[in-house]
Formats: C-alpha cells, sequence, structure tokens
C-alpha cells in the first residue's frame, strides 16, 4: 500500500498508529495489508481516514469492441495530485 509508504516517510505512521486509531490489533492490519485477511470496505475507509487520506473506489466501464478478443486495460497510476490519471490503454493479447 503506497499511501502507508508515503505516511511512514511524511509523518512516521506506523501499523500501530493507524491499528490503535481504528481500535483493533496490529497484527489484524498487517494481515489486511498483506492481503491475508479479507478487508470490507468500511475498513479501506478507516484505513484511509487513519493516515489523513480519502477512499477512492472506482467501476470502470471494460473497453471492449464488438468481435474483439482484445480488451483494453485501464491505467489507475495517480497524478501528482494523487487523483486518477487519464485512463491509458495497453492490449491483454489473451482472449478475454
Amino acid at each position: 500500500m503506497s499511501a502507508l509508504s508515503e505516511e511512514s516517510q511524511k509523518r512516521g505512521l506506523t501499523q500501530t498508529d493507524i491499528a490503535r486509531e481504528i481500535g483493533v490489533h496490529r497484527s489484524v492490519i498487517n494481515r489486511e495489508l498483506r492481503g491475508q485477511k479479507d478487508i470490507t470496505l468500511g475498513r479501506v475507509a478507516e484505513l484511509a481516514s487513519s493516515m489523513g487520506r480519502i477512499a477512492v473506489i472506482e467501476f470502470p466501464e471494460r473497453i471492449r469492441s464488438e468481435g474483439q478478443n482484445i480488451e483494453a486495460k485501464i491505467d489507475y497510476s495517480l497524478n501528482e495530485e494523487g487523483l486518477l490519471a487519464d485512463p491509458a490503454s495497453e492490449f491483454d493479447l489473451e482472449a478475454a
């Protein structure tokens, strides 16, 4: 999670700090951030808030032309302001 890395560098924020603010044990946060425990949308919001961030979840439409088996992928990189950059397409040559 790059937000945690960034906040750790800026403010010295640790998983322990986040866990205290949310009210759970540090090991829970560790498992969630490493993908070893399912995470809810509510927890995503709590994590974002504890890092001084906002959670943004999007469901972009897939780009697919009729009769093609090449699906465009969306680039989810962030711009300088921390917002999603304009989607850039690259093609996955595997059949979708």
